[in-house]
C-alpha cells in the first residue's frame, strides 16, 4: 500500500499531506479556523481504502507559513493556496470537504475553479458568518485587539485531535491549544477575514451536488440559519445532539454521511 506523503508548496510554503494512487477519486480536506489538517486524520484512515486524499494546512495554521498582514489572510488568498496545491497535483473532479471557516475558502474556490470539483461537502455551514449576532458583538472587540503588535508565530505543529472526541463548541482547553499552536495574530487575522466575507451569491449559483452536514445544537452557526440556505442542488443532513464540533465528536455519523453522498 502506498504510504502517506508529507509535502510542501514552495511559494507560498503550504504544508499538505497526500496519498495519491492513479485511477481513484480524490477527496480534498480543508480544516477549520485555528485548527490543522490533523483534524482529518481519522477521516483519512477511513476513506483511504477506496479514495485518494489530500489534507491541507491553511496559511497561518499548522505547518504552513505565517503571513504578517491582515490582508494576507483574505479568503481569496486561502483559496488561491488551495488551488495551487490542487494544480501541483494535477487533480480534477475532486470531492471537496470543508468545515466552518474553510467553507468560505471552498466557496471562493468554487467561484473561480468549479470545473475542478465533482461534489462538495460543507460541515457546520454558514456562507455569511458576519450576519449572525455572535459576530456583530465580538468582531469590533477582535478588531480592536488586532491593532496591537502581537508577534507572528514562526511555524506551528499538528494537534492530536484524538484527545478531543468529547469536545464542545466553547471548550476552553481545546481553544487554548489551537490558538497557541496557530498564534494569536494569525488567529485574529483569520477571524476578521472570515467575518468580512460573504459567499451567498456563490452558493446560490452552485449547480453541483452539495451536501451540508450540521449539528442541531450548533451554538456558533445555529442550524435555523443553515436550514434557510440550502437550495435545489444541495442536501441537508442534521445530526442530533451534535454541535459545531461534530466533525470531531460525531465521526461515525459524519463519515457515513459523506461516504453515502459520494457513492450516490
Amino acid at each position: 500500500m502506498k504510504k502517506i506523503e508529507n509535502c510542501y508548496l514552495k511559494n507560498p510554503r503550504i504544508f499538505y499531506r497526500k496519498r495519491i494512487i492513479p485511477g481513484k477519486k480524490t477527496i480534498v480536506f480543508v480544516h477549520g479556523i485555528f485548527g490543522t489538517s490533523s483534524s482529518w486524520k481519522k477521516y483519512e484512515e477511513y476513506f483511504m481504502k477506496n479514495y485518494n486524499f489530500i489534507s491541507v494546512d491553511l496559511r497561518g495554521h499548522g505547518k504552513s507559513f505565517r503571513p504578517v498582514y491582515t490582508s494576507d489572510y483574505s479568503i481569496e488568498n486561502f483559496s488561491e493556496d488551495l488551488y495551487k496545491v490542487i494544480s501541483k497535483e494535477k487533480l480534477k473532479n475532486i470531492i471537496l470537504v470543508s468545515c466552518s471557516f474553510s467553507n468560505l475558502v471552498s466557496l471562493e474556490f468554487l467561484k473561480k475553479h468549479k470545473k475542478l470539483v465533482n461534489k462538495i461537502i460543507f460541515i457546520s455551514f454558514n456562507y455569511s458568518p458576519g450576519n449572525i449576532s455572535l459576530s456583530r458583538y465580538f468582531i469590533p472587540i477582535i478588531k480592536y485587539f488586532n491593532k496591537f503588535h502581537f508577534p507572528i508565530k514562526k511555524i506551528g505543529g499538528h494537534i492530536d485531535y484524538g484527545n478531543f472526541k468529547n469536545t464542545y463548541d466553547w471548550d476552553l482547553k481545546r481553544l487554548f491549544i489551537d490558538i497557541k499552536n496557530t498564534g494569536l495574530k494569525s488567529s485574529l487575522n483569520s477571524l476578521i477575514s472570515g467575518q468580512e466575507y460573504s459567499g451567498k451569491k456563490i452558493f446560490n449559483s452552485l449547480k453541483i451536488p452539495t451536501l451540508i452536514i450540521h449539528g442541531n445544537k450548533d451554538s456558533i452557526f445555529p442550524v435555523e440559519f443553515t436550514k434557510k440556505m440550502y437550495n435545489n442542488y444541495s442536501k441537508l443532513k442534521v445530526i442530533r445532539n451534535a454541535d459545531h464540533m461534530l466533525g470531531l465528536t460525531h465521526f461515525k455519523e459524519v463519515s457515513t454521511s459523506i461516504n453515502n453522498f459520494i457513492k450516490d
